[in-house]
């Protein structure tokens, strides 16, 4: 059961890392440094895509 279950859990981590690095960079410098001053070098990242 454990040999099952464990590329079930690698697969929804690599999901969620995924989701996570497409938010924009002012979304995902508030919510893993909150109350934090988003420096220039940040806001000034092209977009891609």
């Amino acid at each position: 059961m454990e040999f099952q279950c464990l590329p079930l859990l690698f697969s929804l981590g690599v999901i969620l890392m995924a989701a996570q690095a497409a938010l924009p960079p002012e979304i995902y410098w508030e919510r893993m440094l909150p109350n934090t001053p988003i420096p220039n070098a940040v806001t000034q990242l092209p977009k891609l895509g």
